[in-house]
């Protein structure tokens, strides 16, 4: 178990939204914020600096979407990624997409009101605290091995 706060990494680009779980991870216990972005480029530029134990990721954002970000975070660093977005439904492609990439969960971000408020302040601290200390490297690394495999001609 972790004896120190998980530190957190914000990246959408609704100040709104970025607000709403600022708020929920300083209510939580043993959660800190430790950054926000608009963008992919941003949370790269802060990403070393902040050094994040889980890291939440829009999907549509402008300069650099979250598929493209999520790449070039895991590039770097293999830090839990959750996708937070409306377009990160069950079953939907970008979220099968996503998973597949690395990220370790996602959270369907409903349309604003109190829904959406309701997601972010209570769902998102429950999937932020079982992502945290998840080995996101033998994570990709059985992902791919299951790429490989289904990417394989079946014999027989």
């Amino acid at each position: 178990m972790r004896s120190q706060e998980i530190r957190v990494l914000v990246v959408d680009d609704s100040a709104v939204i970025r607000s709403i779980v600022a708020d929920s991870i300083a209510a939580t216990p043993g959660m800190k914020m430790v950054g926000t972005a608009a963008n992919g480029r941003q949370a790269l530029e802060i990403l070393d600096a902040v050094r994040p134990d889980v890291i939440t990721l829009d999907v549509q954002m402008p300069q650099m979407d979250g598929l493209a970000t999520l790449d070039a975070i895991l590039a770097r660093r293999p830090i839990p990624v959750i996708m937070v977005s409306s377009m990160t439904k069950r079953g939907a492609d970008i979220t099968l997409d996503a998973l597949d990439r690395g990220a370790v969960d996602y959270l369907e971000k409903p349309d604003y009101g109190a829904k959406t408020r309701a997601a972010l302040q209570e769902e998102l601290p429950h999937k932020i605290r079982a992502a945290a200390g998840l080995d996101v490297q033998r994570i990709l690394k059985i992902r791919q091995e299951r790429k490989q495999r289904r990417a394989e001609p079946r014999r027989g």
